[in-house]
């Protein structure tokens, strides 16, 4: 089965100003090319394989959203292999 890295805004309390994100890997359907959200159930989603967050957005590769994706590109190179 395929698998797609999906990003979703966080919520965060009022007092929080910067974005947040959070990062998933998902198992989905042969044919399916994206979901709209991080479900299983979603259409199209077989399960959710890993999921990080919520992950702060900074301005540089070294943010904590950035290192997730890393992350998650690296997981689906293996699950893909």
């Amino acid at each position: 089965m395929p698998y797609l890295i999906k990003t979703s805004t966080a919520k965060m309390p009022a007092s929080v100003h910067s974005r947040y994100i959070h990062t998933a890997v998902l198992e989905v359907h042969a044919g399916v090319e994206s979901v709209k959200m991080i479900s299983e159930r979603a259409r199209g989603v077989v399960r959710i394989v890993r999921r990080w967050g919520p992950s702060y957005v900074g301005s540089t590769l070294k943010c904590a959203a950035s290192r997730d994706l890393a992350k998650a590109h690296a997981l689906l190179r293996e699950l893909e292999s």
